[in-house]
């Protein structure tokens, strides 16, 4: 139990767990860009990602999964049009893609609180 254990997936917590880790990924290729000469860029970049995000909170409400997974994609799929992370950007449409197939009462492995904090 230190490191964790199997639990029943959830789904609404593993899309949760994605788009927080999307947005903290979204924020460094932002910085990226703006350091980079990219302004113009990077500007237009975090407009279409501010509107995405906006989309995201709406469709939490309403507690739609599948369009929630449908925009994280369309943020990745974003960044990878600057040509940036772009092996970054093919891992986290790996994730995307288990979060799509992923079936109810299916079990996955969660880290404990010790195991995150490390």
């Amino acid at each position: 139990e230190l490191l964790g254990g199997f639990e029943q997936a959830d789904m609404d917590r593993s899309v949760g767990d994605l788009w927080g880790k999307v947005v903290v990924w979204v924020s460094g290729v932002t910085e990226e860009l703006l350091g980079a000469d990219r302004v113009e860029e990077g500007l237009l970049f975090m407009q279409r990602f501010l509107q995405l995000e906006q989309q995201f909170k709406e469709r939490s409400l309403k507690r739609r999964r599948k369009d929630q997974v449908k925009i994280i994609s369309e943020v990745v799929l974003s960044v990878r049009a600057t040509n940036i992370r772009v092996a970054e950007c093919e891992q986290l449409l790996m994730e995307v893609g288990r979060l799509e197939d992923s079936k109810q009462g299916t079990f996955e492995w969660v880290d404990s609180v010790l195991v995150g904090a490390m």
